[in-house]
């Protein structure tokens, strides 16, 4: 069974630019939350599903 890796960045939206192409090598899909402290409450709503 192969997994992916789903990242979930929060922050700036320059931020997250500036990161974007160091989080695209280490995951498989990169997802743009938002603002800093989105990306864990989407996380927990993911993990609730």
């Amino acid at each position: 069974m192969a997994g992916t890796l789903l990242i979930l960045a929060g922050g700036t939206p320059e931020q997250v630019s500036r990161a974007a192409p160091l989080l695209r090598c280490m995951g498989d899909t990169l997802v743009e939350a938002g603002g800093p402290g989105r990306g864990i409450r989407i996380k927990i709503v993911n993990n609730y599903m």
